[in-house]
């Protein structure tokens, strides 16, 4: 795989845990952060605070993503499963991107980092965008 140019940009967020855990049993919240397979796991977790740790996780990451990218995407059409980053709709996200850089993107990866300390979470992402 060969590409002439690439571009770099990262995102970072921070949460205050007690303001996500205001919100961990209400659905419509929980349905506007996670995606379906992100719920599955959410409601296999039975610990309090672990429960709110992976809902702030997923809300920080995905403001760090929707910052890397530099445009708004609805959270719960990204998806994380092992720090690896899926879109429901990977074509929208090309497309936006290949208008907003001005540039035919052949393809992009995103990372996410996210971290945990007693009271805030913090999530870091990076996307490096491929050029045709």
């Amino acid at each position: 795989m060969s590409y002439d140019k690439i571009f770099i940009n990262t995102g970072i967020d921070i949460v205050y845990n007690n303001r996500i855990s205001k919100h961990i049993y209400n659905q419509k919240f929980i349905k506007r952060i996670l995606s379906d397979y992100e719920i599955n796991k959410y409601n296999e977790i039975s610990n309090y605070g672990r429960k709110v740790e992976f809902l702030a996780g997923r809300f920080a990451a995905k403001e760090a993503i929707t910052k890397a990218i530099s445009f708004k995407v609805n959270f719960n059409l990204i998806s994380i499963s092992n720090n690896e980053i899926h879109f429901i709709n990977s074509n929208s996200v090309l497309n936006k991107l290949s208008i907003l850089l001005n540039k035919s993107v052949k393809d992009f990866i995103i990372k996410v980092s996210i971290s945990h300390e007693k009271k805030i979470t913090v999530a870091n992402s990076i996307i490096i965008v491929f050029f045709n």
